[in-house]
């Protein structure tokens, strides 16, 4: 727990220590869907789960939680909005399917 300005100053080591801490409070919130704003945190928490550059839903939960992966929201990774925006459009519509 520290602030930084760059994600990149967050170790591998830091990712994988704080999995166990954040999956209890996945647990214990029970939300319908967790969508990591981070491929990094994604991998570290689901190694291999995930190939390259593939967002959206993904083939994992945490409890009963769907899991979804979209690109980065920092301005770094500007070019890769379309696919943001996919991500957003495609959990919208896959939660509103699941509410009909």
């Amino acid at each position: 727990k520290r602030v930084v300005t760059d994600s990149a100053q967050i170790t591998d080591a830091e990712l994988r220590a704080s999995i166990a801490a954040f999956r209890a409070r996945i647990g214990y919130a029970r939300p319908r869907v967790v969508c990591f704003t981070s491929a990094r945190a994604f991998d570290a928490c689901f190694p291999g789960v995930r190939a390259p550059r593939t967002w959206g839903q993904q083939a994992a939960a945490i409890g009963d939680s769907e899991v979804w992966v979209m690109p980065s929201t920092s301005g770094l990774a500007a070019g890769l909005r379309p696919q943001m925006r996919a991500v957003l459009a495609d959990l919208a519509a896959a939660r509103r399917e699941v509410a009909a």
